[in-house]
């Protein structure tokens, strides 16, 4: 991955865009994808929860000093809605038959050319 475009993936996270500019498969191996990557969509998509859910407080709470805290709200989010719907996604995929391989993208399709 050239820096630029480093970069450019970095800040998509920091500022919950998720822009990524790339083929995964083709500039990032699996093992970036599945360890790095995954973590950065999670924690991204729980700092939005856990912002609305202060903004939400922020409302509804007019006479309170506080609107809670961010680490215990970006926790619960990702404990708490996104590993719960990434595993029944995750067990709908299964049984489809969608399966996850570290076989590089020629091997793939060749495997699924041989299939046919």
């Amino acid at each position: 991955m050239t820096p630029d475009l480093a970069f450019n993936t970095a800040v998509s996270f920091v500022t919950n865009t998720n822009w990524q500019s790339y083929a995964g498969e083709t500039t990032l191996s699996y093992l970036v994808q599945m360890a790095a990557l995954t973590v950065q969509n999670f924690v991204s998509a729980a700092a939005g929860v856990a912002i609305a859910v202060a903004v939400t407080r922020g409302f509804a709470r007019q006479q309170a000093n506080s609107i809670g805290n961010f680490w215990v709200d970006l926790t619960r989010a990702v404990v708490y809605l996104f590993l719960p719907l990434s595993l029944l996604g995750a067990l709908f995929l299964c049984s489809q038959g969608v399966i996850q391989n570290w076989a590089p993208i020629r091997r793939s399709q060749h495997w699924k050319a041989r299939r046919r």
